[in-house]
């Protein structure tokens, strides 16, 4: 008799999306913090973008965050203590704490004709968006591209995420993706950041702490050799 016939869910892609609380006062907040357009570090006046990535990434960058990441920090916090309880492993979680280091953020502020072709993060770790702008009449979300192809046609599998302003999303920094040209006058602007789950050098250090050890465990991450600069410890209750 002939086996019964086994299918498997050979890769999966997570994406992780949330919904920002509060959010006509912490877009404000993130507005207020971000450089004004006239002092922009990056002015392309060939397809209208303000950005300080080139600052920011590349041999000249600072090893530092930017002058709103801790704005963009304290906002988001509560999302990443969720997104670190469901990537590391329980035991990792209960008792002994999660680490999350950031590698890079930048901001990107783009009108007429402005796009951002296909392209990927590298081995980074984690990326994402915080959509600050984000008009869903007249914008496009990112679009993401699978890493293989249907079996039936050669199509590249290609996602949408069903995003609106306010929003944040969190996915493997691999996955190709890319921002279609903004064909209106409206302005867009995104917040992108990338982040390791493992510890090297980083530009901020984030440790969630959960259990009784959690004075243990930070007296412990105090003692290593290894310390990033700055350093932002978080205890969540």
């Amino acid at each position: 008799m002939a086996e019964k016939l086994r299918i498997y869910p050979m890769f999966a892609v997570p994406m992780f999306h949330f919904s920002i609380d509060n959010w006509s006062e912490n877009k404000k907040k993130i507005l207020n913090a971000l450089p004004p357009r006239e002092k922009s570090p990056v002015f392309n006046k060939s397809n209208a973008m303000y950005s300080d990535y080139w600052t920011q990434t590349g041999e000249n960058a600072t090893f530092e965050l930017p002058t709103y990441g801790p704005v963009i920090l304290d906002i988001i916090e509560e999302y990443l203590v969720e997104f670190t309880k469901v990537i590391f492993e329980p035991d990792q979680v209960d008792g002994q704490g999660t680490w999350l280091g950031f590698t890079d953020m930048w901001y990107q502020t783009f009108t007429g004709g402005q796009e951002h072709d296909i392209h990927n993060h590298g081995y980074t770790g984690w990326s994402g968006v915080i959509y600050v702008e984000h008009d869903e009449d007249v914008h496009v979300p990112t679009h993401f591209y699978g890493q293989g192809y249907k079996a039936h046609g050669g199509y590249i599998e290609h996602f949408e995420p069903p995003v609106k302003e306010g929003d944040l999303i969190i996915f493997p920094s691999t996955v190709p993706h890319r921002a279609f040209v903004n064909a209106s006058d409206t302005q867009r602007t995104i917040i992108s950041f990338n982040m390791k789950s493992y510890q090297e050098k980083i530009r901020e250090e984030i440790i969630f702490k959960f259990g009784e050890q959690a004075e243990e465990q930070k007296q412990q991450e105090e003692d290593k050799i290894f310390t990033p600069i700055p350093k932002k410890l978080i205890l969540p209750n």
